[in-house]
């Protein structure tokens, strides 16, 4: 149903919607990655689902973004998507780690200032 004539069709009654659905129906889905997007494959063509119809490119995972420019023939299985959620986070707990030591080392040396200063110079000694 029209909502106001000033807006004309809603976006539902719309040539895009229509044509949407009946790719969408014509499409073979070939996998999900764990944001809930879904991924498609019609006649050569590789396309991507959001979920919710919210489009945010920033939720299609590198290996599903591979898939869709065609960098990689099959699709990534949910196993390897999450084992890269894993690898990502291992990988993040071990810069914190490392970002740790390097402050608690600069610590440190800010405590010893003397390690810091120059040494004086040391004139050559000579007896009389």
């Amino acid at each position: 149903s029209d909502l106001s004539p000033k807006l004309g069709k809603t976006f539902q009654d719309s040539t895009m919607f229509r044509g949407l659905l009946r790719l969408l129906a014509r499409s073979n889905c070939v996998g999900q990655d764990l944001h809930g997007n879904q991924y498609f494959l019609n006649h050569g063509k590789r396309f991507v689902q959001y979920k919710d119809g919210i489009i945010d490119s920033n939720t299609v995972p590198v290996q599903w973004h591979s898939w869709l420019n065609q960098r990689r023939d099959d699709p990534p299985t949910i196993e390897e998507l999450q084992k890269h959620q894993l690898e990502k986070v291992e990988l993040k707990k071990r810069v914190q780690e490392l970002q740790k030591i390097d402050d608690d080392e600069v610590k440190v040396m800010k405590e010893n200032k003397k390690a810091l200063e120059p040494l004086p110079d040391i004139e050559e000694w000579t007896p009389k």
